[in-house]
């Protein structure tokens, strides 16, 4: 009894079952190597030729459309480097639901009044990390917020249909 595998067909044939007309690629596998396929593929892998035509089981790749990338660029945040007088160099800031609205509700209030809440002297944005980059003056957090709104609309535009185009992950902030 034999068991080979064909890359054309991408089928085992095993001839101690039956008898067949073997494609011309066939590659002879060990019993042990065609159960230990099965058992990869039973436990999600997918089952494909490799390089030298025999078979391999690996994790399959899914293929995310540009708005799912879109969404996962949200969740991942926004890196941002900045120059002026705040020094942050590939810092990840926040850009999923929460942090949106954080800074929706602070900007309204900084546009409406011409200062933080509650007329803090300084306010913090969320790192992708949990933490916080507090300390933040006015005109330091208007141009963070702004590059994240940005970040955002652009991944909103992907995510409505109405742009293909994904945007960078990362920043560059003038902060005065």
């Amino acid at each position: 009894m034999a068991i080979f595998y064909s890359k054309t067909t991408g089928g085992f044939y095993d001839t101690g079952f039956a008898s067949y007309d073997l494609p011309a690629d066939a590659v002879e596998i060990g019993a042990e190597q065609h159960s230990a396929l099965l058992a990869a593929q039973a436990s999600g892998k997918v089952i494909q030729a490799a390089s030298d035509g025999t078979a391999e089981a690996v994790t399959p790749t899914i293929a995310l459309t540009v708005a799912q990338q879109a969404q996962a660029l949200l969740l991942a945040g926004l890196t941002v480097t900045t120059t002026g007088t705040l020094a942050l160099s590939a810092v990840a800031l926040a850009t999923n639901a929460a942090a949106q609205s954080k800074i929706v509700a602070v900007m309204t209030a900084v546009n409406t009044t011409g200062v933080f809440p509650s007329a803090a002297a300084s306010w913090y944005l969320l790192k992708q990390d949990g933490s916080l980059l507090s300390g933040l003056t006015l005109v330091q957090y208007k141009a963070l917020a702004t590059a994240i709104l940005d970040f955002v609309a652009a991944c909103d535009l992907v995510i409505d249909g109405a742009s293909t185009t994904l945007p960078t992950a990362a920043a560059t902030v003038a902060t005065a």
